[in-house]
């Protein structure tokens, strides 16, 4: 089972040599996107990226300086800041679990396509929504088009972790695979119901992926086991390809990066 998650926003460098870095399998695509993004302007950047002056003039920055050395790189998993990856806590991971992920686990990125965990990359700014005209940037998913989804090929069982933002980018186009979603919901007194809360969804798709590779879960039946932070699964409105957790009291308020939860 190839679980997926997406790439944030937010980065860091941690520049150090724990792990042996791996190189990104579309790392000229990578350079292409970014020699794209170099030929823009601070106008420009603001206009196609939706941002503030102040921002633009920090992400040209990055742009501009960008690299493949691989003594600026950071391995993809400890690179990413955001609540998935809060939920991830890839800091309590096993030397077992980190080899277990090299082949169980992938990140879809906007600007390198799809990352394994130890993958070297440079701190980045590019949403997979973006619309990157003219073409032949048209937008991400024209230009990532098939190539995610024939990555993944050889994986028969996808556990989608990603946003519908990122699963654009690669769920449609898979033929073969059985694509398992899971569903996260919180009670609310106020509605006496389960519904969605965006944050806590987020910490929980982090928290599902590390419990299912620690736990080294290759069937999908088995993922109904899963009762982190406060979840349990809902036998009567489950279906294989969309399990459902619930929680009565979310037990990840502070694994959250944001001020509230």
């Amino acid at each position: 089972m190839l679980i997926l998650i997406h790439s944030s926003k937010t980065m860091r460098q941690t520049y150090h040599n724990k792990f042996e870095l791996s190189e990104p399998e579309f790392l000229s695509e990578a350079q292409e996107l970014n020699d794209y993004l170099k030929s823009l302007d601070i106008s420009e950047l603001i206009q196609k990226m939706k941002i503030s002056k102040e921002l633009a003039l920090k992400t040209k920055f990055i742009i501009d300086n960008w690299s493949t050395d691989k003594t600026k790189l950071s391995p993809s998993i400890e690179s990413f800041i955001g609540d998935i990856y809060s939920g991830l806590s890839f800091q309590t991971w096993s030397q077992e679990d980190i080899l277990y992920s090299k082949t169980n686990l992938r990140i879809i990125s906007g600007l390198y396509g799809i990352l394994r965990p130890l993958d070297g990359i440079y701190p980045y700014r590019l949403e997979m929504a973006y619309k990157l005209t003219p073409k032949p940037y048209k937008n991400l998913y024209d230009f990532w088009s098939s190539k995610l989804a024939d990555s993944v090929s050889s994986s028969k069982i996808i556990l989608n972790m990603l946003s519908e933002e990122y699963s654009k980018a690669i769920i449609p186009n898979l033929k073969t695979q059985q694509v398992i979603s899971p569903v996260f919901k919180t009670y609310s007194e106020p509605k006496k119901d389960y519904v969605n809360v965006a944050v806590h969804s987020k910490i929980a798709r982090g928290n599902l992926t590390a419990w299912t590779i620690k736990n080294k879960i290759n069937n999908p039946q088995d993922l109904k086991h899963y009762d982190g932070l406060g979840y349990f699964y809902d036998s009567e409105k489950s279906t294989l390809l969309r399990p459902i957790f619930k929680t009565n009291n979310f037990k990840g308020l502070g694994l959250s990066i944001r001020k509230n939860n």
